[in-house]
């Protein structure tokens, strides 16, 4: 039996890998700007999005090497995949409804006082750039680099020791603590919790990776075009989408939790 240490190590080892990685070669990036380049340091915020997808991209090679060795080892019991395609097409609806309501539940908090000048620098490093640049960072590039390290390495490794439910609410913790302030913290728990659902049920981690992208993709749209959408019909029109994704949401829910146990996928 490995030593307790070594277990602990071994789960957070790609979280605490991808952070270095990113952050040091960010940091490397930024002095060339302002050293090589002669950017000024008010002229960072620019290039925020750009130097993140740049740093995510060049950690891959070692993120899916970890993963693929991951699954190479991992024992027979572990190895037990639902084959089942899942429905692609209901995933991507439900992460723009998860997005949503997640969104809606943080807000109904009160946090955003406790992040406000946080939350006004990332708004202004991402809405003063391309819809481009922004639907790639943040709706491609990050989300698959977020699933691969926290669903794909640390959920799957905390599972290879516990339950799945803990190894669920074990990952959501550390994938919202990962985020580094409270407001994105309650969101990224909350929704990390139902990404890791998603590829619990589903067996697959494309599953995490498609409602990911589709939460951010209705964030970056909301972003840019919210206050259109709420001019429609004044406001109806919102609502109707609102309804709509909150009734996909419940009903992906209801029909994965039947799968599941018509599957016999136990979280205890």
């Amino acid at each position: 039996m490995q030593h307790p240490v070594k277990r602990v190590g071994r789960i957070l080892l790609p979280v605490i890998s991808a952070y270095l990685f990113t952050f040091i070669l960010a940091q490397v990036f930024y002095l060339v700007l302002l050293l090589g380049a002669g950017v000024s340091v008010e002229a960072l915020d620019q290039w925020v999005l750009a130097i993140t997808a740049g740093v995510e991209l060049l950690f891959f090679p070692l993120g899916i090497r970890m993963y693929r060795r991951d699954q190479k080892r991992r024992s027979p019991w572990n190895k037990k995949i639902k084959n089942q395609k899942p429905e692609f097409l209901l995933l991507f609806f439900m992460g723009m409804g998860l997005s949503q309501l997640t969104n809606i539940f943080v807000s109904l908090l009160g946090l955003a006082q406790y992040s406000k000048e946080y939350e006004e620098l990332l708004e202004n490093s991402i809405s003063s750039q391309s819809i481009f640049l922004q639907i790639f960072t943040v709706c491609l590039v990050a989300p698959a680099f977020e699933e691969l390290i926290f669903r794909g390495l640390l959920f799957q490794r905390i599972r290879d020791y516990l339950s799945p439910i803990w190894a669920i609410i074990i990952s959501s913790v550390i994938f919202g603590i990962y985020h580094g302030n409270l407001l994105q913290a309650v969101y990224a728990f909350i929704f990390g919790m139902f990404l890791a659902l998603a590829v619990e049920y589903t067996g697959t981690l494309r599953a995490g990776i498609l409602m990911h992208m589709s939460g951010n993709l209705y964030s970056i749209l909301l972003q840019n075009f919210g206050m259109d959408l709420l001019e429609i019909g004044n406001g109806i029109f919102y609502l109707e989408i609102l309804f709509g994704l909150t009734i996909i949401v419940v009903a992906g829910c209801i029909y994965y939790r039947k799968k599941a146990k018509k599957q016999q996928i136990r979280l205890k």
